[in-house]
Order: C-alpha cells, then structure tokens, then sequence
C-alpha cells in the first residue's frame, strides 16, 4: 500500500467533528518517519501515532469531539486502491479549574514534564519537575521521576541522590500512615540496580541499553517497532544498533511478537518493554542478542 506521493501516511485523513460539524484538525505532530510502502498481511500490520503537544492541548476549546479517520488510496500508483473508513473515537475536553489543588497541579507539571522527556529534551522536563519541587518538595512522584530523567540524561550520580529522597518521602509517608502503600517494588528495584552500578561498580563490562528503543534515538515511540519490523523483513535497516533493545518481551530472540508487543504498549495499554526500560540498563538475563552498546546508553 502506497499514497500518491511521500510516505503511506499521506493517504490518511482525520476528520475532527464538534457537536456533528466538522471543525479545524488540531496540529499534530508525527511520531517517527514513516515508510514510503506499507506491506499488510496476516503477520504484518502498521500504525500511524500523532501527538498533541501540551501547548496545544491547553487551547483546544472545551467540548464533546469526535475523531475519524479516512485512508483514501485511490490515487494510488500502485498497491491496493480504495477508501477505508475508521471507527469514531470520543474526546471529551474540559476547562481547567481555576485553582488547581496540590493533587491536581503535580499531574499537571508531571504531564508537561514527560512529554518534554519523551521528545527528549531532558533539560526542559527537568526544569518543569524542578519548578514543581519548589513548591512541593516531598512529591515523591516529582522526586521519581527526576532520578528517571537524570538517569537518562546519564547523570547517574544525580539520579541516585533523587532515587534516594523519593525512597524517604515516601517513607516518611508511610510512617504518618501506617496503613497506606509500601514504596513501590520497582522504585526500589531501580535504585538498587542504579546504587549497584555507581557504588559497586557492578556489570560494568557489559553493554547498557534501553529496551524497546529498536533505533536507539533515546526515545521509545512508534519509530522503534517499524524499525524492529524493517529490520525482520524488509532488511532495512541492515543491522540494529543492539538487537538486545529490540528483543521487547525479553525472550532472548527476534521476532515480530516483539514490534506488537511495543505497539500495544504504545496505543492499547499493555504491559511496558521489559527491564531495562525506563533508562539505560543492563541485561538481567542471558541470551545470544548482540549490542554494541552504543547510542545514548553508550
């Protein structure tokens, strides 16, 4: 499947209806760079993922939306030819309240702050939760998620010192009510695999990478699965700069199980890649994957 010119994406339109009139489509931004061919079969499938940055978020006015999707093919030089039309997804937008509780001004700065994380500008998202922490400093979510952007960000030692104050929030937390939640297991997990690296000096000879990120450009989005099919089918890219970030589900081997594992991460609300995801890491199990653990976890 092909458009009539650049990239398949080409041949999709959205169509954006308020109260049953269509309206101006909202500026999106393409996540990744899609191929010029689209092959579909019965273990091959593709997806197109747009974002809506914060700034645009905050002016879409308030309201009930609908949101279709048209691929019109018929302009097509070659490929299948035709006109599919897509189930209407509800967006349901709402002004925000004129005062933001303290509950609701975390989520606000943090969602701000991981998108600015995830199109990789780690500095932005670290003055975004920064400026959070000013005015909450005991947020222990604040605090987590910093020691994730400094671990991105490769500054290690930072991350430790953050994954450490986000532990004793947290305890402090659960010592004014004991009945509340236990710091979580993987918040653990991951200061003690960070604590082993810095302080012990641990797998130091063994390459770091992020699973999930198949194009290692630091980030994992709908780019990293094309890559991974590309790769296991197409032969492009030729070589995967660590086939261990490839290898989504961690069953030590390749295959397209591993692109549909990301897809479903990334749109349905599965299950995220297997550790090391959420920053560079290293590989807890063995397998005959190569990396040369290059990139931004170089």
């Amino acid at each position: 499947m092909t458009s009539a010119a650049g990239p398949w994406t080409s041949a999709l339109r959205l169509v954006l209806k308020k109260d049953g009139a269509e309206v101006p489509l909202w500026p999106l931004l393409p996540l990744g760079s899609p191929p010029a061919r689209l092959a579909l079969g019965s273990d091959e499938l593709g997806a197109a993922a747009w974002w809506v940055t914060p700034e645009v978020t905050a002016s879409i006015a308030p309201g009930e939306y609908t949101l279709d999707s048209v691929l019109d093919t018929t302009g097509s030089p070659e490929g299948w030819q035709g006109i599919a039309l897509s189930e209407p997804v509800s967006i349901a937008v709402a002004a925000e309240p004129a005062a933001l509780d303290p509950g609701l001004e975390a989520e606000k700065a943090l969602s701000f702050a991981r998108f600015r994380a995830w199109e990789g500008a780690f500095a932005a998202a670290l003055s975004l939760v920064d400026s959070l922490l000013a005015k909450q400093p005991s947020n222990p979510d604040a605090l987590w998620f910093r020691a994730e952007v400094l671990e991105l960000s490769l500054d290690e030692a930072g991350a430790l010192e953050a994954y450490e104050a986000a532990l004793e929030a947290l305890e402090a937390l659960e010592a004014a009510d004991p009945g509340g939640a236990e710091p979580p297991a993987l918040l653990i997990r991951r200061f003690e695999e960070l604590q082993e690296r810095v302080v012990l000096g641990g797998g130091q000879d063994e390459p770091r990478f992020r699973r999930g990120d198949s194009n290692a450009d630091g980030q994992v989005n709908i780019s990293d699965p094309v890559t991974t099919l590309g790769y296991l089918f197409l032969g492009t890219p030729g070589a995967l700069p660590c086939e261990k970030s490839a290898d989504a589900d961690d069953t030590g081997k390749l295959g397209l199980t591993d692109a549909v594992y990301v897809l479903l991460f990334l749109f349905s609300g599965g299950p995220p890649p297997a550790a090391p995801f959420e920053s560079c890491g290293f590989d807890a199990t063995e397998d005959g994957l190569a990396c040369a653990g290059e990139g931004p976890c170089g």
